[in-house]
């Protein structure tokens, strides 16, 4: 979608913006020390401003991380433009961005499916997404980072852990090694 030269664009998308995409914006940023890529969340259905959640919080704390700054936003079309990928969280939003941003379907993938089909070699970021054909699959509930939405802790805990195996497994994929 971008056309600058920049470091590679990340976003996670999940509906409010306040679990799922900021964990993974969180846990990615904590393995990309060298800083190669740009990292964002943002969501699709959005209260703009609210921090993170207690319990979002603590499920972060388990595994050594926090962000105290984080405020919800919602994910728009300037967004998009910025994005080299688009990473969701469940096929409604994959649904969502298709009907309300479709300049970002080519870009936008289900974060397990990206995580398990993104190859890892040199070529950049633009030319590995290119060919996974994300606006022409159909999004599987199979894929689903379950939402903790309104659980308890142990329904945040088990989605940090899905998610930090998952962002362990794509980091190497998104980098370009030198």
């Amino acid at each position: 979608m971008k056309e600058n030269m920049s470091k590679p664009v990340i976003y996670f998308v999940c509906t409010g913006n306040a679990a799922r995409s900021p964990m993974a914006e969180v846990m990615l940023r904590s393995l990309d020390t060298a800083q190669q890529l740009e990292i964002r969340s943002a969501g699709t259905l959005v209260i703009e401003g609210r921090p993170m959640g207690t319990r979002t919080r603590r499920a972060l704390e388990r595994h050594g991380l926090g962000d105290f700054n984080h405020l919800s936003k919602q994910f728009r079309t300037e967004d998009a433009l910025a994005a080299d990928l688009v990473l969701v969280m469940e096929p409604e939003h994959i649904h969502w961005i298709r009907v309300s941003i479709p300049e970002a379907a080519p870009i936008t993938g289900m974060l397990r499916h990206v995580a398990t089909y993104l190859i890892q070699d040199n070529r950049s970021l633009p030319q590995k997404v290119s060919e996974l054909n994300l606006a022409e699959l159909n999004p599987s509930w199979d894929d689903e980072v379950a939402d903790p939405h309104v659980g308890d802790q142990d329904v945040y805990d088990y989605a940090a852990d899905d998610l930090f195996q998952l962002v362990k497994d794509l980091y190497p994929k998104l980098i370009t090694s030198t």
